[in-house]
C-alpha cells in the first residue's frame, strides 16, 4: 500500500541578534513563514503572560492576537502559538504574497513590542515544492536547496495540512524524539529531511 506524501518545503528564515528592538523575516511568494517573537525583557515574568499579538496596524485588524497559551490560535492565513515555558511566541503565515511586504509589530499587550520587517520575494530557489509517492513502511529523503547567505539560519520542517501547525524538527542537525524525522544540514547549500517508517498518517 502506498502513502502519497505531498511535501511543500519553504525555508523559514529569521534574523535576530540579542535583545534587538527590530528584526527582519524573509518568505517566498506562495510559501509559508514561521518565526519567533522574543520577549523583550526576560526578567519580567509577571508580564509575559499577557495577551500576545502580531499586527500590521494599531487596530490589529490586519493581524492576530491571543491570551491563550500552549495552543495554536488562527485568524485566516495567520496562526500564533504562545508557549508558557519559552521566552518567545511563534507566528506562522501561510500563502504569502508580495502584498504582505511591509512593517509589522509583535508584542505583549502594548507592554513591549518589536518592529518586524517582512520581506516577500520570488527569487529562484526561494522555496521548493516536492511531491513524494512512497510505500508504507519505507524510508524517504527530501532534499531542499537554499541560497548560501542563509547557511547559518535555522531550517524548519513542518506540516501544513491539519490542525495545529506542527513543527516536525528544527536545527542544524537534529532528530525527533522517536527518530522518525531526521534533519541534516550539509556542507553544501542544501539540507535533507529523512522520514522513517512511513505510515498513512504521514500524508
Amino acid at each position: 500500500m502506498r502513502a502519497a506524501i505531498i511535501i511543500f518545503i519553504f525555508i523559514t528564515l529569521c534574523l535576530i541578534s540579542g535583545q534587538v528592538l527590530c528584526f527582519s523575516v524573509f518568505g517566498c511568494t506562495g510559501g509559508s513563514l514561521m518565526f519567533k517573537c522574543m520577549y523583550k525583557n526576560q526578567s519580567e515574568t509577571d508580564k509575559q503572560h499577557k495577551g500576545k499579538y502580531f499586527c500590521r496596524d494599531e487596530s490589529c485588524k490586519t493581524g492576530i492576537s491571543t491570551e491563550t497559551q500552549n495552543s495554536w490560535v488562527y485568524n485566516g492565513r495567520l496562526a500564533l502559538y504562545d508557549d508558557e515555558n519559552s521566552r518567545f511566541f511563534t507566528v506562522f503565515i501561510s500563502y504569502l504574497s508580495r502584498e504582505d511586504d511591509g512593517k509589522y509589530t509583535c508584542g505583549n499587550s502594548q507592554i513591549w513590542s518589536h518592529d518586524v520587517e517582512l520581506v516577500v520575494n520570488n527569487e529562484p530557489h526561494c522555496g521548493t515544492s516536492v511531491i513524494q509517492d512512497e510505500y508504507i513502511g519505507q524510508t524517504t529523503t527530501v532534499h531542499c536547496e537554499y541560497d548560501h547567505k542563509f547557511k547559518t539560519h535555522t531550517k524548519v520542517f513542518y506540516r501544513m495540512n491539519g490542525d495545529p501547525v506542527h513543527v516536525m524538527i528544527s536545527s542544524r542537525s537534529s532528530r525527533s524524539s522517536e527518530e522518525k524525522f531526521i534533519l541534516s544540514d550539509s556542507d553544501k547549500d542544501d539540507f535533507t529531511v529523512t522520514i522513517r517508517d512511513i505510515s498513512a498518517a504521514d500524508e
